[in-house]
């Protein structure tokens, strides 16, 4: 259990301190290879902002090699199950495990709204302290998926709809997106794996931050210290929330194939 814990803080270190800030702005990437503590998961990440239009993009994608007899059929990618599986990602975040109890989400109504106009509202993540709305999400979409050449592909987006973390500004009449995807891994990169691993058995979820505009860039056009102050900080802290939910996102996987 100790060296669970040993080699679970090691990869926290490795994403977070495996690129450092350097002299030049470029867009970071990390990549965890799989391992047995993790139990064949990997992950990989990489991040961006636009200096023009002050547009941030991040891509995180994991593998799962999934057990022999956990292995799933097509019927589940058309399942609520998988829409089950990114929906609570707004209320994780306030999980005390995940944050150490320093959010809270809370249904997020405009003035003049109230619960009873409607069953999907918003949700605003909050602090505890102030109450400030740091992040507006809006209810989770089926979306087409962008991610060609993949058997059993589906995504979703989870609108943002502004927040404290965001520009506010005319610049940007919206605030972007998360994108959550979910599909069967291609053959030929199935090789971060042993090769005694099933095909059919790898499953990779894949989340997108697109066009989101940070309020730690400021606004557009973004300057060579700005752009480095957000992808030495923001995005940092955005990898590492989602390499725990991916790892949460396969561990529930697992629970609801082995009912």
């Amino acid at each position: 259990m100790v060296s669970f814990k040993i080699k679970n803080i090691v990869n926290v270190l490795i994403l977070l301190f495996s690129v450092l800030p350097s002299t030049t702005v470029l867009a970071k990437s990390v990549s965890l290879p799989p391992s047995s503590s993790s139990k064949f998961f990997s992950f990989q990440w990489s991040s961006n902002i636009n200096s023009s239009t002050g547009k941030a993009v991040s891509l995180e994608r994991s593998q799962w090699n999934l057990p022999s007899q956990n292995r799933i059929n097509s019927s589940f990618f058309r399942s609520s199950l998988a829409k089950a599986l990114f929906q609570p990602y707004p209320s994780w975040l306030s999980y005390g495990r995940v944050t150490g109890g320093l959010l809270q989400t809370k249904a997020y109504f405009s003035l003049g709204e109230n619960e009873n106009q409607s069953r999907e509202c918003p949700l605003t993540i909050r602090d505890r302290i102030f109450g400030l709305n740091l992040l507006i999400f809006g209810p989770l979409k089926s979306t087409n998926p962008k991610i060609k050449n993949q058997k059993d592909c589906i995504s979703f987006d989870l609108p943002i709809l502004g927040g404290l973390l965001t520009t506010t500004s005319n610049i940007h009449p919206n605030y972007g997106s998360i994108r959550f995807s979910l599909f069967r891994d291609k053959p030929n990169t199935a090789s971060l794996f042993s090769s005694n691993s099933k095909l059919d058995s790898i499953i990779c979820m894949q989340t997108e931050i697109v066009d989101y505009p940070p309020a730690i860039a400021g606004e557009a056009p973004i300057s060579w210290l700005r752009k480095s102050f957000y992808l030495n900080t923001q995005s940092y802290v955005h990898a590492y929330v989602m390499w725990r939910y991916h790892k949460r996102c396969r561990n529930v996987m697992l629970d609801s194939l082995d009912r």
